[in-house]
């Protein structure tokens, strides 16, 4: 069978909004998702998987903006999704912040999930972005922008828009 023709389609009680309101979807509903996706069952998904996989769930999903967020989340740099650059994809996705790469990382470099970015979340940013901040102006930032510990999606936002000036 085809991807088109395996794909779950997403139960409503399969996505959780949360404190800081950003959806998160159940892992069992992720877990099947890549496995449809995966149609050549390689154990990955290529971006023609996963533009199909989109298009059959209803997103117009534009290749060169797919081929943007699959280049920051494919951590290996072999050009798939495993499994968990997938969950960090479609995590990123959800929530709907592919047209700045400045958003894209925040969702892509917060691996567990929180909604807030911790230090070496930010850090990791930082080095993806190319810019020279070193771990003491990382924890500086912290504590200027958030609460020493973490920063929150607005917060970061706030962070970068500072920085850009």
């Amino acid at each position: 069978m085809g991807c088109t023709t395996d794909l779950p389609q997403p139960p409503e009680q399969a996505i959780v909004i949360d404190q800081y309101n950003i959806k998160h979807c159940s892992e069992q509903y992720i877990k099947d998702f890549f496995a449809a996706a995966d149609n050549d069952k390689n154990g990955t998904v290529d971006i023609h998987e996963l533009v199909v996989a989109l298009n059959f769930l209803g997103i117009d999903a534009d290749t060169a903006d797919i081929a943007a967020v699959i280049l920051t989340a494919d951590v290996d740099n072999n050009g798939n999704l495993d499994y968990d650059e997938f969950r960090q994809f479609i995590y990123c996705f959800m929530n709907g912040k592919t047209h700045s790469l400045v958003q894209t990382l925040f969702f892509i470099c917060d691996s567990n999930q929180s909604g807030t970015i911790e230090r070496d979340e930010l850090f990791a940013i930082f080095r993806k972005m190319g810019l020279d901040v070193d771990q003491k102006k990382t924890e500086q930032l912290l504590e200027m922008f958030g609460d020493g510990i973490s920063l929150t999606y607005n917060q970061y936002i706030q962070m970068f828009e500072k920085l850009e000036k």
